[in-house]
């Protein structure tokens, strides 16, 4: 019983002497919740650059229909996909089981293969 108090007090001055090892200046906590950390490594890789989407103000008018780009995209197989027409400078694409009256139309993202921005239908 003695031997295994000795043991743990022993222990417990081990755990106690190396927790207090200095291992470098601590910052006051006012200090440390206000300084701006400093990165040991720099990245210097160029970020990939975003793909240039249509603006959400442009409308085309194809058929009968005004269509208006929208935020959304897709990203699709070419099997999936079959072109309906060209308006305005681009090339519009459906999905490859719809039928008119299509519910959005899909324009392929330059630069970015299998990729399309959906344009939906404006209703007056």
């Amino acid at each position: 019983m003695r031997s295994s108090l000795r043991v743990g007090i022993a222990l417990a001055a081990a755990v106690l002497v190396t927790g207090c090892y200095k291992r470098g200046e601590n910052l006051p906590l006012d200090v440390a919740r206000d300084r701006v950390m400093v990165p040991e490594v720099e990245e210097r890789t160029p970020p990939v650059p975003l793909p240039t989407l249509i603006e959400p103000t442009e409308v085309v008018k194809l058929g009968d229909q005004v269509w208006q780009a929208s935020a959304k995209e897709y990203n699709l197989p070419a099997e999936l996909v079959r072109m309906v027409g060209s308006a305005g400078g681009h090339s519009f694409y459906v999905l490859a089981w719809d039928d008119a009256p299509y519910d959005r139309l899909l324009v392929p993202i330059a630069g970015v293969e299998n990729r399309y921005q959906e344009f939906v239908g404006v209703y007056d």
